[in-house]
């Protein structure tokens, strides 16, 4: 005879399974809530049924992003070239248009709040100061954000003034060149 009988092994196991599912419950009760504004709306990132990306305030901070080069690090379905300081090229899935001639329409419209920014040939490499969340729309968005968007849409939301207080923020940036 074992020292254990059938009536232990089950309350083992049931309290392992109940122990478990309350650990699950408890992560799931954590998952931080986003509100994007993707479809001209304010909307919970899981109730959109398109492919949006957001990075909260926070994630910018924990990431030290500055430039949309360090942002498209963050974001797997877009790729950015920095051709000049300060211009740059962002492409979504790969999708490229005619080289940056001054000709071609962009194939990825970006916004500034709901600023359009999106210029021929090259974008503006936005410092990210004061960004309250950035929103990335893969696939094409043209119903939405106009035929530039035929790729998709970076939406770059900056935070809204606040009366109540005062707040600054300084950086530096030193570079050693041999």
């Amino acid at each position: 005879m074992s020292g254990i009988t059938r009536t232990q092994k089950i309350t083992t196991v049931a309290a392992a399974v109940t122990a478990a599912l309350t650990g699950y419950s408890t992560a799931e009760a954590q998952l931080e809530e986003i509100i994007v504004t993707a479809a001209k709306k304010s909307q919970n990132l899981q109730d959109i049924a398109g492919s949006v990306q957001a990075i909260s305030e926070n994630e910018l901070k924990r990431n030290q992003v500055v430039t949309l080069e360090d942002y498209a690090k963050l974001i797997p379905s877009l790729s950015y070239v920095n051709y000049l300081p300060g211009t740059g090229k962002v492409y979504f899935r790969g999708i490229a248009d005619d080289n940056g001639t001054f000709i071609s329409e962009e194939s990825v419209a970006m916004y500034i709040d709901e600023q359009p920014v999106t210029q021929s040939g090259i974008m503006v490499d936005v410092r990210m100061v004061d960004i309250n969340r950035l929103e990335a729309l893969s696939g094409p968005q043209g119903s939405l954000y106009g035929s530039s968007a035929q790729s998709g849409t970076l939406r770059i939301i900056t935070n809204k003034p606040d009366p109540s207080g005062f707040e600054a923020n300084v950086d530096v940036t030193m570079k050693a060149s041999a």
